[in-house]
């Protein structure tokens, strides 16, 4: 039987499902995947019986990394996103192989991926592989170009664009104060809301012009 799934790609400390467990949209699954024990720890305290926390970060194989500050906000597998320096070794699952074997061709799937810099290689190993074509809704934080790699992203976007995904910039989708509300504007929006969508994306264009006009306002003093 179909079912409507959430996938959290980065599920971070929750701020993704705690939009998801939201019963208006009527998830029957959820799986959050965190490869970090800290974040881990927090994702457990909200697991019930619909949210599975995996351990595990998305890759192109089933493999072991290091993760560079874990925990954080930007942790990442490119110690190019390192700050503070700690490290910590986290398992990784073929991204493929588990859709393969956990979602069937009739599931309506949302996808969130938010995994610092490894979109690229996850994207590509389900593209390849065509397990991308079972996700309904994707949304995608490509942040390879915080690294200066924007060639990478582009190419990415064309090859999502040519196999007709059906996916969506995070910037574009993701508007509200908190991580949380800036998801359930996503799901708004998949859901047919477009007014809630559109009230949210003006007030975080007005309040981005005011952030930007206080930013010069405070340089020319």
């Amino acid at each position: 039987m179909a079912r409507r799934v959430f996938l959290d790609v980065g599920g971070h400390t929750g701020e993704s499902v705690s939009a998801a467990l939201d019963q208006r949209w009527g998830f029957e699954r959820i799986w959050t995947f965190e490869p970090t024990t800290r974040c881990v720890e927090i994702l457990e305290r909200i697991a019930d019986d619909r949210l599975t926390v995996v351990p595990a970060g998305w890759w192109s194989s089933d493999a072991e990394m290091v993760i560079h500050d874990p925990g954080t906000l930007h942790a990442s597998v490119d110690a190019r996103a390192s700050i503070a320096g700690e490290v910590e070794r986290c398992r990784f699952v073929d991204a493929a192989d588990w859709m393969a074997q956990n979602i069937a061709p009739g599931d309506q799937v949302w996808l969130k991926i938010n995994i610092e810099g490894a979109e690229i290689e996850v994207l590509d190993r389900l593209l390849a592989s065509g397990e991308i074509a079972k996700v309904t809704y994707l949304v995608v934080y490509f942040d390879i170009e915080m690294f200066g790699e924007s060639d990478k992203a582009a190419a990415m976007r064309a090859r999502l664009d040519k196999a007709g995904v059906p996916w969506r910039e995070a910037s574009t989708v993701l508007f509200g104060r908190t991580d949380t509300a800036k998801v359930n504007t996503w799901l708004a929006w998949t859901h047919g809301d477009r007014l809630k969508f559109a009230r949210q994306k003006v007030e975080h264009l007005l309040r981005r012009r005011i952030f930007l006009v206080r930013k010069r306002l405070r340089a020319l003093r």
